[in-house]
């Protein structure tokens, strides 16, 4: 591959953001990659940050994934058993819990079949 602005020399490698060939004069060295100098400097460092962000909030979310189904099943339960306790066995208390833990289920079901694709992925 040749560089794209010197189409004479060979590229030592391609910019982080637009991703053009660059040779040892055009090519400034980062820790996370090569960029153009000047224009796509500031663009490689932003998608940088882009991808350490999006790394922070999926550690997050895979400690926080069952919480949410756990919120909504706990709800449905609440509203199911006071419907049941403090009325008649069908009013809209029970059909509103009954409506939360199903919902809460597929959740469930949701965080755990992404937390299987994701172990997967990873031991590829």
């Amino acid at each position: 591959m040749r560089c794209f602005v010197h189409r004479d020399q060979d590229a030592i490698g391609v910019c982080k953001s637009c991703q053009k060939g660059l040779c040892p004069v055009c090519a400034v060295e980062h820790d996370y990659g090569l960029s153009c100098k000047g224009a796509c400097e500031e663009k490689a460092a932003l998608y940088e940050r882009l991808i350490q962000r999006t790394r922070t909030l999926t550690d997050v979310q895979r400690r926080f994934r069952y919480v949410y189904a756990g919120f909504v099943l706990l709800m449905g339960l609440t509203f199911a058993i006071w419907g049941v306790w403090y009325g008649e066995p069908w009013n809209f208390a029970t059909l509103l819990g009954v409506v939360f833990i199903v919902y809460g289920l597929l959740v469930l079901r949701a965080c755990l079949r992404w937390a299987r694709e994701m172990k997967a992925a990873h031991a590829e």
